[in-house]
């Protein structure tokens, strides 16, 4: 079911019909404004993975972006964006990903994101990944607005934090590799957030022989559990933190892993709905009247 008022068409969830009966609650929607309410953060989600041969970096985002207003934020003559946050200086190849607004109403624009896409009252997921390419040797994360909720994970473990107001929070595993986690709650603006790569202790020239062969193996055992399983993000708490990032962990590994067979891309977009249906329910819990 959808309606359109004010320009913006807004849908409702599945309509189930019981015995002929139409169970389907009511469908909101919003005025408009193009100058408030604000745009906020309400978290945001990096994932750094290891340096590929090249040394480049791949790197994921999920911003999760926040009206708490009571109009639907529009752009405008004058106001080309709802919403704009800054990259890591270098970033290169910018996509969207899979994200709860279209591809097209989010653009770089220099080292800016900038998202034109209707923003209602309740939140939106914004997911973009980059590379920072070889020659890159630190992670500098602006910071530019504030954060109610901010979270790193570098696969790079030998990663040094140099500065930021973020703090560690161990070695956590996902999917077989390991991951240095830093993160911080109600994050000011300020000064960016940075991190200082590790050095690689010896030249990858010297092994290419061995890494080719190695990386050929290890890529065809990949393709072969991921092709036979579904997507493995355990996630027992129903904390919407600790949702969001299993969902920004499983869309890195369907993005590394782009040509797999359809049952692994179903199998894929199963549980990435089954993790959204989950977090959903638990925004809503947090945010239903006590």
């Amino acid at each position: 079911m959808s309606a359109t008022h004010d320009g913006v068409t807004y849908f409702s969830g599945a309509v189930n019909p019981a015995g002929g009966v139409d169970t389907a609650g009511a469908l909101v929607v919003f005025d408009t404004s193009s100058a408030a309410p604000d745009i906020t953060v309400a978290q945001r989600h990096i994932i750094v993975r290891a340096p590929v041969t090249d040394g480049g970096r791949r790197v994921l985002e999920l911003i999760v972006l926040a009206n708490h207003g009571r109009q639907t934020r529009v752009v405008s003559g004058t106001v080309e964006a709802v919403w704009r946050g800054r990259l890591p200086p270098g970033a290169e190849e910018f996509e969207v990903g899979e994200s709860d607004v279209s591809a097209q109403a989010v653009a770089r624009r220099g080292d800016t994101v900038l998202v034109s896409a209707p923003i209602p009252p309740g939140q939106k997921q914004i997911l973009y990944t980059y590379l920072l390419p070889a020659g890159v040797d630190e992670l500098r994360v602006p910071i530019d607005q504030p954060m109610a909720r901010f979270n790193v994970l570098l696969e790079d473990t030998a990663a040094v934090l140099t500065s930021g107001s973020v703090e560690p929070r161990g070695i956590q595993v996902f999917d077989d590799a390991q991951f240095a986690m830093y993160d911080a709650a109600a994050l000011p603006a300020g000064p960016s957030v940075t991190f200082e790569f590790g050095r690689t202790p010896f030249r990858l020239v010297q092994y290419w022989g061995a890494l080719v062969a190695l990386a050929a193996v290890a890529m065809t055992v990949a393709l072969m559990r991921w092709a036979r399983r579904r997507p493995a993000v355990v996630v027992v708490s129903d904390d919407p933190n600790a949702l969001a990032r299993a969902i920004a962990q499983l869309d890195a590994r369907h993005e590394a892993h782009r040509d797999v067979s359809a049952a692994a891309a179903q199998a894929y977009a199963e549980e990435r709905g089954r993790l959204k249906a989950r977090l959903e329910a638990a925004l809503a819990a947090r945010q239903a009247p006590r």
